[in-house]
């Protein structure tokens, strides 16, 4: 998988933040301190996402990308039920990852830009 230096430097420092959590794979468990890259990049993307941090994102995030967690029946990458202090819901966060091997096909900082002004946008207007 491809990462350049920035999200590499971010991992490390969500690795070492968070190193007395695990991470949900499938079946199974992984310390965040022993986790590989792909797999934080999963939760440190969706934690950013959902703007939430340990209350309850480790416990509620669970990684199903058949890749690492030897599942096939499901055609998602990760998801979260997260519970909602204010209001007392639970959401259903969805994710989907695009992993390359290679930098030919990352995103540019514009086309991201773009793709978060609109989604910040549509969920202003709800």
């Amino acid at each position: 998988m491809y990462l350049n230096d920035d999200i590499k430097r971010e991992i490390d420092y969500f690795r070492r933040m968070n190193e007395h959590f695990t991470v949900k794979a499938g079946e199974g468990t992984v310390s965040v301190k022993d986790a590989d890259d792909k797999v934080l990049y999963m939760a440190l993307s969706a934690s950013l996402a959902m703007d939430i941090s340990e209350d309850g994102f480790f416990e509620e995030f669970i990684i199903t990308d058949k890749v690492i967690s030897g599942k096939q029946e499901l055609q998602l990458d990760a998801y979260a039920f997260i519970e909602t202090e204010s209001t007392n819901e639970k959401n259903l966060h969805l994710f989907q990852y695009k992993l390359h091997e290679n930098d030919k096909n990352s995103v540019s900082p514009v086309e991201l830009m773009n793709f978060s002004t609109l989604i910040d946008l549509l969920h202003q207007n709800k």
